[in-house]
């Protein structure tokens, strides 16, 4: 009795155990399936997105050609109609990989998908052509890419490149900013809060043609610099504003100018021959991306790096009140100046101290 029912035990055990096996072969089946389905469906696409990529290949070189120089037309359409980005190759390289793996284990795969694949070319071609995955945030991700396309990067090297590189250094004896400046305040015996240009950037884009302030009044302006640009010999002024407020007892100066690009971006959005939605509705991105590379350029130059201030500020106070740009210089310099003072006082003190020490030691 105890024998019968061992035998029972044991057989049905080994039924468990078999049943354990078929449900984890079933499951590696069908997890392996999978992936040669997922290798086929890419597989496919990669042949419909060659397809489309030959397609542009041709649209450009009859209807685009005069955009390409004729020595080397096809080679530049060819090369950019068949570059692949990183994330692309990668994909790419990995579906080699897997399919030669799948391949080794199994003699009867292959690359090239069943004919029933082929039929899903022409919805690839159809998700592409309408750009079924494209939104308004891929214009945001786009201007914040380091590639030199977008509108606020060309404003801002075309502005470092055609006026802030070219008339702020001292490329000849009193043509510099700080020159300039030092020149003003032996003429005129003042003081500047800075040596520098301030240049202001406004998160609302306007820019008056004077800045109004119960803190700023205008004052004479800086000696001009004189400079040829492609065959102009042209002059550049640069403004300056006396602080009506003293700080420590002394009324100090400024240069300082709006950045003119911003302002011309802002007569751009409104005007309707040249306002369009998209640019509309990023200019956020593009002010945004206008200053943090025009601030690369400052000051990774070295002919410009400690020639320049940039201010981004916002229009309207946490509160919603009307920002008073004076105000804010005001505050923002006599900050600065009073930590320097400070410094300084205390750089004086510890000097005085080091050197009746050494005397007291002698």
């Amino acid at each position: 009795m105890v024998e019968i029912y061992d035998e029972e035990k044991s057989l049905h055990n080994k039924k468990l155990k078999l049943k354990r096996e078929r449900v984890r072969k079933t499951k590696m089946n069908a997890f392996g399936e999978y992936i040669d389905n997922c290798i086929y469906i890419l597989v496919t696409f990669f042949i419909a997105d060659v397809l489309l990529r030959s397609y542009k290949v041709l649209i450009e070189y009859f209807k685009y050609k005069n955009h390409y120089f004729p020595e080397n037309r096809l080679w530049t359409i060819l090369c950019r109609a068949f570059s692949y980005n990183v994330a692309s190759l990668v994909i790419y390289l990995l579906v080699i990989i897997v399919a030669l793996i799948r391949v080794s284990c199994d003699k009867r795969q292959h690359f090239i998908p069943p004919p029933i694949y082929f039929a899903f070319i022409p919805l690839w071609w159809l998700i592409s052509l309408s750009q079924m995955g494209h939104s308004t945030i891929d214009y945001a991700m786009f201007i914040r890419e380091n590639h030199g396309l977008d509108s606020a990067s060309s404003m801002a090297a075309n502005y470092f490149h055609g006026y802030l590189k070219l008339a702020l250094p001292a490329v000849n004896s009193g043509t510099g900013i700080r020159e300039r400046i030092e020149f003003y305040e032996q003429k005129h015996g003042v003081k500047f809060a800075t040596k520098r240009l301030v240049i202001l950037i406004p998160s609302k884009l306007f820019i008056k043609s004077k800045f109004e302030s119960l803190y700023l009044e205008k004052a004479e302006a800086l000696k001009s610099a004189y400079h040829n640009r492609a065959g102009v010999f042209r002059a550049y002024q640069n403004d300056v504003y006396r602080f009506t407020k003293p700080i420590n007892n002394r009324f100090y100066y400024l240069s300082l100018e709006g950045a003119t690009p911003i302002l011309t971006f802002f007569e751009t959005l409104n005007l309707p021959l040249t306002k369009t939605k998209q640019i509309e509705e990023m200019q956020r991105e593009i002010l945004l991306k206008f200053y943090k590379y025009l601030r690369k350029l400052v000051y990774k130059w070295p002919e410009t790096e400690e020639e320049i201030d940039l201010i981004f500020y916002d229009d309207y106070k946490p509160n919603g009140g009307k920002q008073d740009i004076g105000e804010m210089l005001f505050t923002h310099f006599k900050h600065l100046i009073l930590s320097m003072e400070s410094k300084n006082l205390t750089e004086s003190i510890r000097k005085t101290l080091d050197y009746d020490d050494s005397r007291h030691d002698y």
